[in-house]
């Protein structure tokens, strides 16, 4: 008496049975759908996994290209130092040249020769 109870004198039985009116074709497409949706679900997870590996390795090179142009304008700041430094040193080894050149031209006893 458990699964089953008593309406108005006749026993109703509450257990799940498949009416027989349903046919095999309907529970198998059912059956398939199932297997196709959790299927589908299933790419589903997998892409976005890929998609979350690649989205972490791009924000690990967006943060190495971040370092790598702090870098470079480290890099740029030496180089237009440097590029002073030489253009100073030419004009300092153009005077001494000059400085030189007016020397030679000139004598022991400070004439210059011609």
């Amino acid at each position: 008496m458990a699964e089953s109870e008593i309406k108005g004198g006749i026993e109703m039985d509450r257990r799940w049975r498949i009416d027989k009116h349903i046919n095999v074709g309907f529970i198998l497409a059912v059956a398939i759908q199932t297997f196709g949706a959790v299927w589908w679900a299933s790419r589903i997870d997998a892409t976005i996994e890929v998609m979350a590996n690649r989205i972490t390795a791009l924000e690990a090179q967006t943060a190495q290209a971040v370092v790598e142009r702090q870098k470079l304008a480290v890099l740029e700041t030496s180089l237009s130092a440097v590029k002073e430094n030489i253009a100073d040193s030419k004009i300092a080894l153009r005077k001494i040249e000059d400085m030189l050149v007016a020397m030679y031209q000139t004598d022991a006893g400070g004439k210059r020769k011609q």
